[in-house]
């Protein structure tokens, strides 16, 4: 489904902050065989753009104040610039984690530090979908335990998915290979035991 790069990046998240992904040209979104729920379409326009508020959300804020927290700084990034996923994963320093679209590197010391932050956050706002058994499709993580916008900004939902999976604390029940529509994801406050 996606053909993400093998070059990881890391993002700081603030205010007006725009990134580039590359487009793969698959404008294809599965959205299941009965046709989509009014959730799915909410969160699918959030994802475009429509209807997104001004100003940043109080998870929004919350969230951006972790990942700024947990950021690689310049003087961090310049030795790890250029290399692939599989070298990055070597340095000690670094911890990766991936959303649906991008991989993201965070400084590990201070992940580990926010580990309890970033628990509080998905106990307050990922949906019980989530944490069950094969989570759910990604097209709702826009929404929050009581079906509300916890963000309209898909980057946000990004950003979550990979400080969560860095930390062990989210998943792609799927491997990327087999994606063939949207993944499902799944969280958990506990974290998941490595696969063997």
């Amino acid at each position: 489904m996606s053909n993400q790069s093998n070059r990881a990046h890391s993002h700081n998240h603030g205010e007006g902050c725009n990134h580039d992904h590359e487009d793969d040209g698959d404008d294809d979104i599965a959205l299941g065989s009965g046709g989509p729920s009014e959730e799915q379409i909410q969160a699918l326009m959030a994802m475009l753009g429509f209807g997104k508020p001004p100003g940043l959300t109080p998870q929004e804020s919350t969230l951006n104040e972790i990942l700024k927290a947990t950021a690689l700084t310049p003087a961090e990034r310049e030795p790890i610039n250029g290399m692939t996923l599989e070298e990055l994963r070597e340095v000690p320093s670094v911890i990766v984690g991936g959303g649906v679209d991008s991989i993201y590197a965070f400084s590990r010391d201070r992940l580990f530090e926010a580990r309890e932050q970033i628990v509080s956050f998905i106990k307050e706002n990922v949906a019980d979908v989530y944490l069950a058994e094969g989570g759910a499709q990604v097209t709702t993580l826009l929404l929050d335990r009581d079906g509300a916008f916890w963000t309209h900004d898909v980057l946000f939902a990004e950003s979550l998915l990979a400080i969560s999976e860095a930390l062990g604390l989210a998943r792609f029940p799927l491997p990327r290979e087999d994606w063939t529509e949207l993944p499902h994801v799944q969280f958990s406050s506990t974290g998941f035991q490595p696969s063997a």
